[in-house]
């Protein structure tokens, strides 16, 4: 299965794959189903995107093969995409996340064994099976040779520019390498609406790569690089995303249901206080321990992390604990009546 669903918006790295080389992503995801003696292959493209699945569409049927191919669209909006929520697509029933047991790969009741990735994933693999291993690897670090698709701005609420850019990459460069110096932004948040905050003056020491260890590099995710640009609160970008994020949960656990929107709710009371001595910070939820606001979502965050039937939460969680690490001057102001930006 070929993940391409890319629902969280700023993210379109396999959408740019899809439209200007699907062939690419087809050649790598028939070379991997031979391998393993699959027959059918399932390609997901985002619903909101209508002309990926056009020219998916128009790719299947120039290729000569005995491999069956289909084609569906998400209709779940921002978790549509999770690679659950697409196996439940395809399997006919509601494009939503559900807790799995077992990796796909391995098969269930409910779902054959199924060998699921992302675009670029198979995108890279017909790359190395056509470069050769010297040839992939002359990009990139020993331990990660090659390159790796970055979407960069343009989601809207971080990054509130028109357009999102795609860039290719090789692993082990800098994010500073990556977004430039012309009029650099006060920080990044790394890895999308379910990422981390990574300050300007850290964008040096950074590197872009998908194997981060312990204490390492923050996590890619999805690809995305969103810029916060200057004289921009970092309080309330991270509110607005959150709400984001609590707006799109399918409320199918407690954390979900409760918990983001609980968690968007005191992000945003932090926000406005910095905006006015006189603005109230609310009453912090009876499970969370008094003290101040940074306190009230971090623990909002422990209350929700590890604890849903998807990783939706665990990403808010990650974005929520990233903001009071990152900006803890930024929230120790505003829990004082001020606003640093």
């Amino acid at each position: 299965m070929v993940n391409g669903a890319e629902s969280e918006p700023g993210s379109a790295k396999d959408s740019a794959l899809l439209l200007v080389a699907p062939h690419l992503v087809l050649d790598g995801a028939e070379s991997v189903a031979r391998a393993i003696g699959a027959r059918r292959i399932h390609v997901v493209v985002s619903g909101s995107r209508p002309p990926v699945e056009a020219a998916v569409t128009r790719a299947i049927a120039q290729r000569d093969t005995e491999i069956a191919w289909s084609v569906a669209a998400t209709t779940g909006g921002f978790v549509g995409g999770h690679s659950s929520a697409v196996l439940e697509l395809v399997a006919g029933r509601a494009n939503r996340p559900v807790t799995r047991w077992a990796p796909a790969a391995q098969g269930s009741r409910r779902q054959r064994a199924t060998l699921l990735s992302n675009a670029e994933t198979f995108a890279q693999t017909a790359a190395l099976s056509a470069l050769g291993a010297e040839g992939y690897g002359a990009l990139g670090t020993t331990d990660e040779p090659g390159t790796t698709l970055v979407s960069i701005g343009g989601d809207g609420i971080v990054d509130t520019s028109a357009t999102t850019i795609v860039g290719e990459v090789p692993h082990g460069v800098s994010l500073e390498d990556v977004l430039g110096r012309r009029q650099p932004p006060v920080a990044v948040l790394v890895g999308g609406y379910h990422g981390t905050w990574v300050p300007w003056h850290a964008a040096t020491s950074v590197l872009i790569t998908r194997r981060p260890g312990r204490g390492g590099p923050p996590i890619l995710g999805p690809g995305v690089l969103l810029p916060l640009a200057a004289g921009r609160c970092p309080i309330q970008v991270s509110a607005e995303v959150l709400t984001f994020l609590a707006a799109a949960r399918i409320g199918q656990c407690g954390p979900c249901a409760s918990g983001l929107p609980e968690l968007a709710a005191v992000t945003t009371a932090l926000s406005r206080a910095g905006r006015s001595r006189s603005a109230p910070l609310g009453h912090p939820p009876a499970a969370a321990a008094a003290g101040d606001a940074g306190d009230q979502v971090s623990t909002l965050a422990s209350l929700i992390n590890g604890r849903g039937a998807c990783a939706h939460p665990d990403g808010a969680a990650r974005l929520a604990y990233s903001l009071v690490a990152v900006f803890a001057d930024e929230v120790e102001a505003h829990t004082r009546g001020r606003c640093l930006t």
